[in-house]
């Protein structure tokens, strides 16, 4: 397999690009979306020599995802490159070792520690990592199979930036979607359970108190 241009995407949206080299916080010089081999002081590049310096970078996670020989999807395979791009191959082992899909999902978004302190950047890295990994897992949501009453819900980004859509409305459930703020999403009014919204379609729950019916 190989990263397709949505899982492109995904690592330019967080790295960033620069045409100009530039010194990284350790002092290596660097230029494009995080590219070091062969950058000097002064070199510039355009905006397609960095898409290709990418594409290039990006294989040797790709051939380590490759190796471990299990039937990713193009969007666990994508999401676990862009993981293993950012935190080295050392942590996608770590990462991946011993783990189904389910509890490689649920551990990457853990991964947003930097110098012992939470990273927003990382933070929300992590969680779209996440739902690229889980989203061939859910499929879409049909109409035609909506049998309670639901009604639109926005999240409401002044509480929270993103809810855990989860199997079973358990805090300990698999995580199956993850909601990102500002985003609608149907909610099914006659399946609350107790202080979360439950959804029966995709039995997941969002809390209440971070949706605004719209």
């Amino acid at each position: 397999m190989n990263i397709s241009d949505n899982g492109l995407e995904l690592i330019k949206k967080f790295e960033g690009c620069r045409l100009k080299a530039y010194k990284d916080p350790v002092g290596v010089w660097t230029v494009g979306y995080g590219h070091t081999a062969g950058v000097t002081e002064g070199m510039k590049i355009t905006k397609a020599m960095a898409d290709e310096y990418l594409r290039q970078d990006v294989q040797t996670v790709c051939h380590y995802v490759n190796g471990m020989d299990r039937p990713w999807t193009q969007c666990q395979f994508d999401a676990l490159v862009s993981f293993g791009y950012n935190c080295g191959l050392g942590n996608l082992k770590k990462l991946t070792r011993g783990r189904t899909s389910d509890e490689i999902a649920e551990a990457m978004v853990k991964y947003k520690y930097a110098g012992g302190k939470v990273l927003r950047g990382l933070e929300n890295r992590r969680r779209e990592e996440q739902a690229l990994f889980l989203k061939d897992a859910i499929g879409e949501l049909k109409e035609e199979h909506l049998t309670s009453r639901y009604v639109t819900g926005r999240i409401d980004e002044r509480k929270c930036y993103a809810l855990n859509i989860r199997k079973e409305p358990s805090k300990s459930a698999h995580v199956v979607e993850v909601v990102s703020a500002g985003t609608e999403h149907k909610i099914d009014v006659d399946k609350s359970v107790e202080e979360y919204w439950y959804f029966k379609d995709i039995k997941g729950y969002g809390k209440k108190d971070f949706i605004t019916i719209v």
